[in-house]
């Protein structure tokens, strides 16, 4: 059940927003099971460089902090025992959970993330960042962009997210599940686990209690066969189709030619005659 389970929330504090160039310079995570606090976890870490004056200013983290903390590789060991087999659930968590491995931490738990939830729930919301979703729904969010305070008022977003999905008619999660089960949603899982608990009997993928089946975020990918044997388009047929007196205009009422449409038909057929990938920005109107 999603509420008697144990759950991880967890946010990182970086230098920047790509895994492959920027570091990792706090950590903070929480334990908790429905709307209790149960542990929690913090600390800097050393990125070895120096901060620029955006993340200083940002998240209130000064550069002696970070430079008299440890390295990655020596707190991953103490984040994996705290965090062990409980599922994840953060704003934005593939954002930390990409940090994570990309570092050297790779995390195969069931994730969840409010970003998504508050999306589903909260449609009329203004604002998904974290502070204005958090005082929408009651939350005072006493330190903005600090790990520990961003992942404890997360806890908090996702308790009171989850109440608004037991509220819900059966009916309307049963609509979400199919929905979050065609798109692969992340938030499958709890939506599956909800309508379980609530007496939902169907064979669509609700079948046992997710939270007792260990889960890997690995997914098989099928391998498409290419097909080597394509015609080439004819360009000199296409622009015969298309021209003012063409085939295209007899055969559409009212067809109006535009060489614009020419222009992008012909790149297109190119594009694929050799193998290429194209973008195309059409205009308004």
């Amino acid at each position: 059940m999603v509420r008697e389970q144990i759950w991880i929330c967890l946010d990182l504090e970086t230098t920047g927003l790509d895994n492959n160039t920027e570091e990792i310079i706090e950590i903070g995570a929480v334990k908790f099971k429905g709307h209790e606090l149960l542990d929690s976890y913090q600390t800097f870490v050393n990125p070895t460089r120096r901060l620029s004056e955006f993340v200083l200013n940002y998240t209130h983290i000064s550069q002696a902090n970070v430079d008299s903390a440890p390295f990655f590789a020596t707190v991953a060991g103490e984040l994996a025992s705290f965090v062990q087999d409980f599922p994840i659930v953060g704003h934005n968590i593939p954002f930390d959970i990409g940090f994570l491995n990309k570092k050297g931490l790779t995390l195969t738990n069931l994730l969840s993330d409010t970003w998504d939830l508050a999306f589903m729930l909260l449609p009329r919301t203004s604002s998904y960042a974290l502070g204005p979703l958090a005082e929408t729904l009651g939350i005072i969010h006493p330190e903005p962009h600090r790990a520990l305070a961003d992942a404890d008022v997360t806890r908090m977003v996702f308790a009171k997210l989850i109440d608004k999905l037991y509220e819900l008619d059966l009916s309307i999660l049963e609509k979400l599940q199919h929905i979050s089960s065609r798109s692969q949603s992340i938030l499958k899982p709890v939506i599956a686990d909800i309508l379980l608990e609530k007496g939902y009997e169907s064979t669509n993928n609700v079948s046992e209690n997710i939270f007792n089946t260990k889960l890997s975020t690995k997914k098989q990918k099928k391998k498409l066969n290419t097909n080597e044997d394509i015609t080439q388009i004819d360009l000199n047929q296409l622009s015969s189709i298309m021209a003012k007196d063409g085939s295209l205009s007899e055969s559409l009422p009212g067809y109006e030619w535009r060489p614009e449409q020419l222009e992008m038909s012909t790149a297109i057929s190119s594009a694929i005659n050799n193998k290429r990938h194209l973008v195309i920005e059409g205009g308004t109107g």
